[in-house]
């Protein structure tokens, strides 16, 4: 579907994400394999390369949370015990703010992804000395977190 739709739905939608996600604890993985890092593009919102992830459900705990997400939304089956808490900080999403635990997720083996969430307009391996320019500012926190 259109970028542009995606972000006009955004704009409408935002006064009614805030209730529904401010302030809700939300995932993100930083997955790392041979110097590069998996970044997505949503096709709500800032439509900016971000760090695959999301919201939890009630009662579930961050490690499975993640889990679940990955695999929803990329086809990604990864053994949440390898998902190391690299920093918890607030995502400003525009208007909508929200807490997040970033987990760093190291691989050995490329592994193969699938989009299959219509949320998610574009997922791609970046070396991390080589990122895009339309990066949200959370991945360059990842980044930072993950060198300490």
């Amino acid at each position: 579907m259109n970028e542009r739709v995606g972000k006009m739905i955004f704009t409408i939608l935002r006064p009614f994400l805030g209730l529904v996600l401010g302030g809700k604890l939300r995932t993100r993985a930083l997955i790392v394999h041979r110097g590069r890092v998996l970044l997505l593009r949503n096709w709500i919102g800032s439509q900016r390369w971000t760090l695959p992830g999301g919201g939890l459900r009630s009662g579930e705990e961050p490690k499975q949370g993640l889990r679940r997400e990955l695999n929803e939304e990329l086809g990604l089956d990864l053994d949440a015990t390898s998902f190391r808490q690299i920093l918890k900080t607030n995502q400003q999403e525009t208007s909508l703010n929200f807490p997040v635990i970033i987990f760093e997720i190291n691989i050995q083996k490329a592994v193969e992804f699938t989009i299959n969430h219509p949320e998610i307009i574009q997922a791609k391996w970046f070396e991390i000395s080589e990122l895009p320019q339309n990066l949200h500012p959370v991945v360059v926190r990842a980044l930072s977190a993950r060198k300490k």
